[in-house]
């Protein structure tokens, strides 16, 4: 037994130095804890103390030294009455000591933190598995939900946790979650596609074969090439300047473009209310269809 040597420094008001000889014969010792909080309990001789040990090292329980409230004993630290556990461990059989009939150690309090955790993450995952990108983080969600729910659900059977219908919900959201993740793959897949159809638009060759005046509008024309290998689709975008002056922006869309062809194009800008003096049109970028035709300059 690894038991701290010599007697403690005992709290204020505990006779846990104390040695000798009590009514019953048993002298002061360290022996395992009767309480089962700490691996040993000191034992003046009188009483059980506040002081106890855990692999060698000594604290102070903090905690009042109640059994049960069976027995009606709710003495501290400091009391020095008769033991409530039964008679004294013998100095020389510590392990063979027995407590009184019907005294048990005090109970950890059964908790639904996993529970709780299980639920969460349930419903974490479900609300994220199916979002493209975000279906990794509902994925680990999904399994964590499901094997703290498993375990949970385990600890509620053996008296250790509680918390069912969270630990219940965490076993049963977990694969619905993963289940979604299958959405987000395919969303992600089909979006990870839109995009690289708008950034890369393949070789191209775009000309403003004419931009006038015409009011409050101006009325731009040009062409456009396909130097690729495979039909495209293009949105072209046209910005308009009155000399040097920024006026506006407009897109041009151009779709169904086979290889080698050139596809001629006009479009009509808007000049928020002002007529350009000296009407300029530049071509500042070529690009894809917009993702999922979602044009945010119609």
């Amino acid at each position: 037994m690894n038991d701290p040597s010599g007697p403690p420094t005992s709290p204020a008001g505990t006779p846990s130095g104390a040695s000798g000889t009590s009514p019953t014969g048993h002298g002061a010792g360290w022996f395992p804890d009767p309480l089962g909080r700490y691996d040993h309990r000191w034992y003046n001789g009188t009483t059980w103390t506040a002081d106890v040990s855990v692999d060698g090292q000594r604290y102070v329980d903090p905690m009042p030294l109640t059994p049960t409230p069976a027995t009606g004993w709710s003495g501290g630290a400091g009391w020095s009455g008769g033991s409530p556990y039964g008679s004294a461990p013998s100095p020389g059989a510590p392990h063979g000591w027995t407590p009184a009939p019907g005294w048990q150690p005090a109970p950890r309090r059964p908790t639904r933190t996993m529970a709780v955790l299980a639920m969460i993450f349930g419903i974490a995952g479900l609300a994220t598995s199916w979002m493209p990108f975000f279906f990794v983080f509902g994925g680990a969600a999904a399994i964590a939900a499901f094997v703290l729910g498993l375990v949970a659900r385990s600890r509620i059977r053996d008296g250790r946790a509680t918390g069912k219908g969270m630990a219940t919900s965490g076993v049963v959201l977990g694969p619905l979650a993963l289940a979604l993740c299958v959405v987000g793959v395919i969303l992600t897949g089909n979006l990870v596609r839109e995009v690289t159809r708008f950034a890369e638009p393949g070789p191209n060759d775009v000309e403003i074969t004419s931009c006038v005046a015409d009011g409050l509008a101006v009325r731009a024309a040009g062409t456009i090439t396909n130097l690729d290998d495979a039909e495209r689709d293009y949105t072209i975008e046209l910005e308009v300047f009155d000399g040097r002056e920024f006026v506006a922006r407009a897109d041009v869309i151009v779709d169904d473009v086979s290889p080698g062809d050139t596809v001629a194009w006009e479009r009509t800008v808007l000049t928020q209310g002002r007529t350009p003096a000296e009407p300029e049109c530049e071509i500042f970028a070529v690009n894809g269809p917009y993702p999922f035709g979602l044009d945010p300059n119609p």
